[in-house]
């Protein structure tokens, strides 16, 4: 008979052939320091999501044509004459979104215990594509945290608070 030993990280249960690899796993886990708090307004990036729902979450309004926002998810009608679609905020829609849970990414066992922040929005209804989603602080979405967002943003995110969303922004 043989014996064979493997250690787990006590917070993710990773298997690892030697006890410093399963040390330094959960010391990574002990790192985690989340850059934003749940509850703040943030902007990712333009070009996600299709708009069909509160015009004060988008975050650059500008772009639509006539400065009034229509249903879709790019408004190039006058915001960029010839430019056509860069997916850019020059060009399509960008939201606001507030983050409504902050976890920990323990699926992904080449980085493992990466701060997960799930984010949603109003800009969406949710009928045509995602309208909340998950984003790391890299390798990924990366979000900016918005330093005076709208009244009506503010006063609108209480009932997205504790929102997790099964899907990747």
């Amino acid at each position: 008979m043989k014996t064979k030993t493997i250690y787990l990280c006590g917070v993710c249960e990773t298997e690892y052939p030697t006890l410093a690899e399963a040390e330094e796993c959960e010391a990574r886990a002990k790192r985690m320091s989340p850059r934003f708090k749940v509850g703040d307004v943030v902007t990712g990036r333009s070009g996600f999501g299709w708009f069909n729902g509160d015009p004060a979450w988008i975050s650059n309004p500008e772009v639509a044509a006539g400065g009034k926002p229509e249903p879709g998810g790019v408004s190039t009608k006058g915001s960029q004459p010839g430019h056509g679609n860069c997916f850019g905020d020059c060009c399509t829609y960008s939201f606001f979104y507030v983050v409504t849970a902050i976890d920990e990414d323990t699926h992904q066992t080449s980085l493992p215990h990466r701060v997960r922040y799930h984010v949603a929005t109003k800009a969406m209804s949710g009928t045509e594509g995602y309208r909340n989603g998950y984003t790391f602080d890299d390798g990924h979405v990366t979000l900016t945290k918005v330093s005076n967002p709208p009244d009506a943003v503010v006063k609108g995110l209480a009932d997205l608070i504790g929102e997790k969303s099964e899907t990747l922004l």
